[in-house]
């Protein structure tokens, strides 16, 4: 695998990381090089204000996701006004769970069920749920053959 240049900010947040530990801070930089995230190598990332663990069981939120996350809130918000009722939400592909995780910290009223086919994806998921404290209900599903509720959503 060819090196890529780490970013002086990279290099920065890595030092910072490991510092007092010098043996392991190499060895970082040489990951990042070539190419895992950084994310990965930290064992965490923060999104939206809170931190989640991460591991290579899951993909990495990218920042952007910012905007999803606050479109499903504006969507959340109008069904509850229209409604009275808080609506059940899925997020299909919860993987670690930062999206979904952070949209149940916003609307704690819904009901949030997280899908996912991977079961070590929804393994980093939990650990993050636990840690955010919150009710999230996961399925380990290839998508709806186990989804939780008697009636199938429409699609």
């Amino acid at each position: 695998m060819k090196d890529l240049k780490v970013s002086a900010e990279d290099r920065g947040v890595l030092a910072e990381h490991f510092a007092g530990n010098a043996a392991s801070l190499e060895p970082a930089i040489k990951r990042r090089a070539q190419g895992e995230p950084l994310a990965y190598i930290l064992g965490y990332f923060d999104f939206m204000g809170a931190r989640f663990s991460s591991d290579p069981r899951a993909y990495v939120t990218d920042p952007e996701t910012e905007f999803l996350v606050r479109c499903v809130v504006r969507e959340i918000d109008a069904i509850r006004e229209r409604t009275a009722a808080w609506p059940i939400v899925a997020e299909i592909g919860f993987g670690g769970g930062a999206l979904g995780i952070t949209v149940k910290k916003m609307r704690p009223g819904i009901r949030l069920i997280g899908v996912d086919v991977d079961p070590d994806a929804l393994a980093l998921g939990t650990q993050n749920i636990a840690t955010a404290g919150v009710d999230v209900e996961l399925v380990r599903s290839d998508w709806f053959s186990d989804w939780p509720l008697a009636d199938q959503p429409a699609l």
